[in-house]
C-alpha cells in the first residue's frame, strides 16, 4: 500500500516536471515577424541531482563536455562518464528518489567558444 501511493505521488511529480519543462520551452521561443519564431539561444549545460528525500539525501551533478560531445557525472570524488539517457532518466525521476534539483543554461557565444 505505502508503496503505491509513493509510486503514485512520483507520477504526478514526474507529470508536473514534464508539464514545467514543456511551459519553460514554450516561453523560450518567442514570435518573430511574419509568423516565424526564434529560439532564445540558450543550452543545457549542467543538471544538478538530489538522490533521495526531503529529510536525507545525496547531490551530484551531470556536466556536458561539448567538445566530447559527452556528459560526466560529478558524484564527490568520482568523475564518469555517462549515457545521455541515464541523465536524462534521472533528471526526470525515473529512477528510485533521483530527480533535478537544479539546471545550468549557457549561451550560444559562450557555447561556441568551447566547441
Amino acid at each position: 500500500m505505502a508503496l503505491t501511493k509513493i509510486a503514485e505521488g512520483n507520477t504526478k511529480e514526474i507529470k508536473r516536471i514534464e508539464d514545467k519543462i514543456r511551459e519553460l520551452e514554450n516561453y523560450m521561443t518567442v514570435p518573430k515577424q511574419e509568423g516565424k519564431t526564434q529560439e532564445w539561444p540558450y543550452y543545457l549545460h549542467a543538471i544538478m541531482i538530489h538522490d533521495g528525500v526531503a529529510e536525507m539525501g545525496h547531490f551530484f551533478t551531470y556536466v556536458y563536455d561539448r567538445v566530447k560531445k559527452v556528459w560526466w557525472k560529478f558524484n564527490d570524488c568520482f568523475v564518469t562518464q555517462q549515457k545521455e539517457e541515464d541523465v536524462m532518466l534521472h533528471a526526470l525521476g525515473g529512477h528510485g528518489y533521483m530527480s533535478a534539483c537544479g539546471l545550468v543554461y549557457i549561451s550560444k557565444h559562450i557555447a561556441e567558444k568551447m566547441a
